[in-house]
């Protein structure tokens, strides 16, 4: 840090010597300190967003009295393709919660497939999770759009799938019972 200081001083001295403008240099040096400060104080204001969330989501208390009427009138200010990632990307923290992550290597069309087997009970459900899965897909890496007419079917699917996601897998219990009554 001395060395650094010294051969500043230096560089300064000599540079100051031969004529040169160092104007845009502490143009440059203020503009330096501002982006850090802008950087800074956004990196802290997520910092105490996150601790109140994290905190508020401990303690189970809601800052928010409009509770889920909030969440909805957010959704609804969300335009098509944002409002189809938000139906993919909360399906899969449901998801996650109830214990059946995406694994990091699953690409959506991979892993549609394995969250359908162990929550679908009928074929309904199955094509319920490959519809919304293949609308994601469609927005994030094809770069299409949502069709406007087409969200309040896609908003169902959401809602049907998240209903599958809430009770308990009957297919899963069904295979734990069967499995100790092997060869016995």
């Amino acid at each position: 840090m001395i060395a650094a200081l010294l051969l500043g001083y230096a560089a300064y001295i000599y540079f100051s010597g031969k004529g040169f403008n160092s104007a845009w240099l502490k143009h440059l040096w203020q503009m330096l300190r501002e982006r850090w400060t802008q950087f800074f104080g956004a990196y802290q204001d997520w910092r105490m967003t996150h601790l109140n969330f994290s905190r508020e989501r401990k303690e189970g208390q809601r800052s928010n009295p409009l509770g889920n009427l909030s969440s909805w009138l957010r959704l609804r200010n969300l335009d098509p393709d944002q409002q189809v990632r938000y139906y993919y990307f909360s399906t899969l923290h449901r998801a996650e919660q109830a214990g059946m992550a995406r694994r990091d290597f699953e690409t959506p069309n991979l892993y549609a497939p394995r969250l359908a087997a162990r929550v679908a009970q009928t074929p309904e459900d199955e094509a319920a999770i490959a519809e919304l899965t293949d609308a994601f897909v469609r927005i994030r890496y094809a770069g299409q759009h949502a069709d406007q007419d087409h969200l309040p079917r896609l908003k169902t699917l959401w809602n049907h799938v998240r209903a599958l996601l809430r009770k308990p897998s009957s297919s899963s219990s069904s295979q734990e019972q069967e499995v100790p009554q092997s060869d016995g």
